[in-house]
């Protein structure tokens, strides 16, 4: 009877919870790992539920004058939780100061993320931003100079621009540069170029970016999930560095079949790095 009102295949939200909610915010360092999920709007959904629950916590648990932050969100590459207006991530990053909740939002598309989280936020930490698109939105949100727009377009491995709200005046200016992030060694970065489909998609410039980027290490991570042995992974890297660290679309999906790798699993990967589902349709019907 508990999968009367769900279509086929749809179970998730019908099934026992394994999950204990109240540990979320009591538990330590909690990682809700969605990738499980097979479409995007069930990862949506599912974390659009806990930000709710997130959001009711904080407001029934209310402030306490004897502790400092009681819990930090953090979203990563949370594209549709942090873009919609009407999402519990702008309920916590407006009402979070007084009850004492915290959010971090990461992405590599700063569109993903509401002008109404970079409007409440106390700092913000630009890397490069390479695409026009991006940089409009980003110094409109944050209106910092042209002079800086033109720096964060030249940055290089782990230098960043901050903007950060004060709590007193300040005689310079909010955005400021720092030459160099002190912590892990820097990442390796790759680039996913999908010109090659832009013709079969009309208007396809106004609606999405020529290239994506990722990370040696989130690859790796996927492909070791997959069982993937560690010299094969270390042999299609080899084959990226020969081509200069950025691949073709057609050439990436190609690699990735010949490892093993489903389509179905390449959609989670593409989603990963942002891509939008007409985009990732196209792709996918090139390797049919």
């Amino acid at each position: 009877m508990k999968n009367h009102f769900t279509r086929e295949g749809e179970v998730f939200f019908a099934r026992k919870s394994t999950v204990d909610l109240s540990k979320l915010t009591t538990a330590g360092l909690v990682d809700v790992d969605l990738s499980g999920l097979p479409e995007e709007r069930f990862r949506a959904l599912a974390g659009l539920f806990i930000l709710q629950f997130l959001k009711e916590k904080m407001r029934m648990e209310g402030w306490s004058p004897t502790k400092g932050i009681k819990a930090i969100v953090v979203l990563d590459e949370a594209w549709k939780i942090a873009s919609d207006e009407r999402s519990d991530a702008i309920t916590i990053v407006r009402e979070g100061r007084k009850y004492q909740f915290a959010l971090i939002v990461a992405s590599q598309n700063p569109t993903d993320i509401n002008e109404a989280i970079f409007s409440n936020v106390g700092t913000v930490v630009l890397l490069r931003l390479k695409f026009q698109r991006f940089l409009d939105y980003v110094q409109g949100s944050l209106n910092f100079s042209d002079y800086m727009r033109k720096e964060i377009t030249k940055f290089g491995v782990g230098q960043a621009a901050f903007d950060m709200a004060f709590q007193s005046g300040i005689s310079f200016s909010d955005t400021f540069l720092i030459e160099k992030i002190h912590g892990e060694e820097p990442l390796e970065e790759y680039v996913v170029d999908v010109s090659e489909v832009a013709k079969s998609i009309e208007g396809f410039s106004a609606k999405y970016q020529s290239e994506y980027l990722f990370e040696k290490t989130e690859l790796t991570t996927m492909l070791s999930e997959y069982g993937i042995e560690k010299e094969k992974i270390e042999n299609l890297f080899k084959k990226f560095d020969i081509l200069g660290k950025r691949v073709g679309i057609r050439e990436f999906t190609s690699q990735l079949l010949t490892l093993g790798i489903s389509k179905e699993r390449m959609v989670s990967f593409f989603k990963t790095l942002g891509m939008e589902d007409e985009l990732i349709s196209v792709i996918l019907r090139g390797i049919e």
